[in-house]
């Protein structure tokens, strides 16, 4: 059996919802107030979904995400580097750090895998799991906003929003 991704994005954050790069603060922004209710809903949907491996960029946006997350799974996320921000490095780094990764859940044979990350990582992530990887051309712009679950599984991808419900 293939394993079940469970992706997200941090939540919203001052630059998500200005459509604006974080400069300085991309290390220390918050999610914003009014992101927080899709994240609970998201939380409350994935209450009743088994996952045996939980897992969060480094990056404060996530952990306070991953967080929310758990306060309703009660299943804690590691966090792990390899899914930190896409900052100061080639796409070859970018890539090699999420297969790497990816090689790691296939090893220890996870069957469910939730996953918080940041945008571009989600790219990478999407490209590498599914059918997409056979497209030569990789658009890091290729994530939904926050507030959304991919749920990827083989080369089946579903998308469930959270937002504005």
């Amino acid at each position: 059996m293939q394993t079940k991704f469970y992706i997200f994005r941090h939540g919203e954050t001052f630059a998500t919802k200005a459509g604006t790069w974080y400069g300085t603060k991309i290390f220390s922004a918050d999610i914003l107030p009014e992101g927080k209710p899709s994240l609970e809903r998201m939380g409350k949907y994935m209450q009743n979904i088994e996952t045996d491996f939980q897992v969060s960029s480094q990056i404060k946006r996530c952990q306070q995400t991953s967080d929310i997350i758990a306060g309703y799974t009660g299943r804690e996320f590691v966090y792990d580097k390899r899914l930190n921000e896409f900052f100061l490095e080639t796409y070859w780094h970018l890539k090699k750090r999420v297969k790497s990764l990816l090689q790691e859940i296939e090893e220890n044979k996870y069957q469910s895998v939730a996953l918080c990350t940041h945008g571009a990582i989600i790219a990478v992530l999407l490209h590498q799991l599914s059918l997409q990887k056979k497209i030569r051309l990789f658009n890091f712009f290729n994530y939904p906003p926050p507030g959304v679950l991919t749920i990827v599984q083989g080369d089946t991808v579903q998308q469930v929003s959270f937002n504005d419900q």
